[in-house]
């Protein structure tokens, strides 16, 4: 039997938290971290507790974009279910801001209840960088045109 991908198995992580018809279409992995600067800051005072420090705060999330909506599952470092926020498609509640670069996809919603920021970096697994920009878009109510997961159908929302 074949090893599943990353992708394979983040998307499994969704599985339960589907509504009727709703399909999957992306799933990207990012980060919430410290700082940079505040980061480097800790590991000059003190390398391990500074290292610790950085491990500790660092959130980690799942965002999967379906034909409907965008879940944001937080998660342990192993992957083990913590809490699932929900946004419309286009319509989050709040500002959409992202950028994107050679090796960061950097996303915030300035939604007032449930706010989030997050970074994909584009190793995380072969489509993440992709999930990502195509998770934006969505947010931003831009009209995207995906496949449909196992139809090879192309669908709009």
């Amino acid at each position: 039997m074949a090893r599943k991908t990353k992708d394979e198995q983040w998307r499994e992580k969704f599985d339960q938290h589907l509504e009727g018809d709703e399909q999957l279409v992306h799933v990207a992995y990012g980060v919430k971290q410290l700082p940079m600067a505040l980061l480097i800051l800790f590991v000059l005072i003190a390398t391990v507790p500074g290292l610790l420090i950085f491990f500790f705060t660092t959130k980690h999330y799942l965002v999967a974009l379906t034909n409907r909506r965008v879940l944001v599952m937080r998660v342990t470092t192993s992957f083990k279910y913590k809490d699932l926020t929900s946004y419309d498609l286009g319509q989050p509640g709040g500002e959409v801001t992202s950028s994107s670069g050679m090796i960061f996809t950097h996303l915030k919603i300035d939604n007032p209840e449930k706010p989030f920021k997050a970074k994909f970096h584009r190793a995380a697994s072969k489509e993440n960088k992709t999930s990502a920009e195509a998770i934006i878009a969505a947010l931003q109510g831009d009209y995207l045109t995906q496949q449909s997961i196992g139809s090879g159908q192309e669908e709009s929302f």
